[in-house]
């Protein structure tokens, strides 16, 4: 949960019950939403629903997409407690028969054999074994969807925190164009402007609309992405609500000795784990064909009434390397993740790479525009109001620099989107890298 003042050092971001300084907090009291709703006026009930950032990535990590492996591995998990140890089946035989003698008639014989057998190559502990290194891969897979879904909530909540920012920038800088068309079409009714100034107007404010009708699209694909990535209902697209996240993020020492530990995200986990869980499939197909012993008993009824019994022992060898076929195709897996594994590494890297760059990179962007270009168009305006009060300028003039100074907005309000995505992108997976990592 993220809580705290909107400053750089004072946001705590919970993922799955665990904050980034170790603190547990309890979850969105989503029961309690889904009665509000089903209880709320019909009136009320058709608004769009108001998501928070919190909410939000609390709602990713319990959504299908994340759910998934998480319940094949409990699954699993119930079902690999039933893997039995070395013991093979055990093997009844009843023979029945009938034979005469020459001074006997006809007569009941018959045999029962009970036979139990072995594996003496440790076939169950391989099972447990290959098991356990599944159960791992299926962990590391279920923390990876996990990631992913997390990743993807996160930034589609701040593509549309921002772009409805941008609506309502808009909306401002579409009340300054048209009050510029008025402006020109009284001038020209005036006789003292121009038709050319009159069409610029028009020309401008049709651009305006054509940006409102842009950015509205964009924002109701972003609300239905992030319902998506929630596993909420797409026909009730959501708005984003209340602050941008300014998660805390470690110095520039720190990011580099996680980044070292590239090992720990998902990702790579995954590949890793599934190599060595190929490695003991390999290995358990090998002990299936490894030497059986059986051990049993005989017993046997002859005629005559007579009763034997017998010990048995037997000794199953594979001579000709049945077990290959299965093993080879096992050892081709592991040595396809292998490289998998490698690939997963580089990627992993360059994403880490890049998402500390990003973090950099926007903030000096934002910082050139709301140091240098926010300011210097403030100035603007306000030189320009004065001249036109003193009669030295046009009204034109002033309103193409509040233009100007509109679009600047605009690019602010893109610039601290980006800034924003571009903290909580590497503040998750630096998350995943720290000791204990993120459940």
């Amino acid at each position: 949960m993220i809580s705290g003042t909107p400053s750089d050092d004072a946001w705590r971001f919970q993922v799955g019950g665990r904050t980034s300084d170790g603190v547990t907090h309890a979850a969105p009291p989503l029961l309690s939403l889904i009665l509000a709703s089903a209880l709320a006026p019909a009136s009320i009930a058709a608004q769009p629903p108001a998501v928070t950032f919190d909410e939000a990535l609390a709602l990713a990590h319990r959504s299908p997409a994340a759910e998934t492996a998480r319940r094949e591995l409990a699954a699993r998990e119930s079902a690999d407690d039933g893997i039995g140890g070395t013991a093979q089946a055990t093997t009844i035989t009843v023979t029945p028969g009938a034979g005469s003698a020459a001074d006997q008639g006809w007569g009941f014989e018959g045999q029962v054999s009970v036979a139990q057998g072995w594996n003496l190559a440790d076939l169950g502990g391989a099972r447990r074994r290959a098991a356990g290194e599944e159960r791992a891969a299926i962990a590391a897979r279920a923390r990876a969807d996990a990631l992913r879904a997390r990743l993807e909530a996160a930034r589609y909540w701040i593509d549309l925190h921002t772009l409805q920012s941008l609506a309502s920038s808009l909306e401002e800088r579409r009340a300054l164009v048209r009050r510029r068309v008025e402006l020109a079409e009284r001038a020209r009714e005036a006789g003292v402007g121009t038709a050319e100034q009159l069409a610029v107007a028009r020309a401008e404010a049709a651009q305006v609309e054509r940006q409102r009708v842009e950015v509205e699209g964009d924002r109701v694909d972003a609300a239905r992405q992030l319902a998506r990535a929630m596993g909420a209902d797409p026909s009730r697209i959501p708005l984003a609500a209340g602050p941008v996240p300014r998660p805390r993020l470690p110095g520039p020492r720190a990011v580099r000795a996680r980044i070292a530990n590239l090992d720990a995200l998902p990702d790579v986990a995954v590949r890793r784990l599934t190599a060595t869980a190929a490695r003991a499939r390999e290995a358990e197909a090998s002990a299936e064909y490894g030497p059986v012993l059986s051990l049993g008993a005989q017993l046997e009824r002859g005629g005559g009434d007579t009763w034997v019994v017998y010990g048995i022992a037997s000794l199953q060898l594979d001579l000709f390397g049945s077990e290959r076929r299965v093993a080879a195709v096992e050892r081709g897996a592991a040595a396809r993740a292998d490289v998998e594994l490698e690939t997963a590494r580089l990627r992993a890297r360059a994403d880490l790479e890049q998402a500390a760059h990003d973090v950099g990179h926007s903030t000096r962007a934002l910082r050139v525009i709301e140091r240098e270009l926010l300011p210097a168009l403030d100035d603007l305006v306000a030189r320009l109001a004065r001249a036109v009060e003193a009669g030295e300028r046009t009204r034109f003039a002033l309103f193409d620099a509040r233009r100007r100074r509109s679009g600047a907005d605009e690019a602010a309000v893109r610039a601290r989107g980006a800034r924003a995505w571009a903290r909580v992108r590497l503040w998750l997976l630096l998350a995943e890298l720290a000791p204990g990592g993120a459940s």
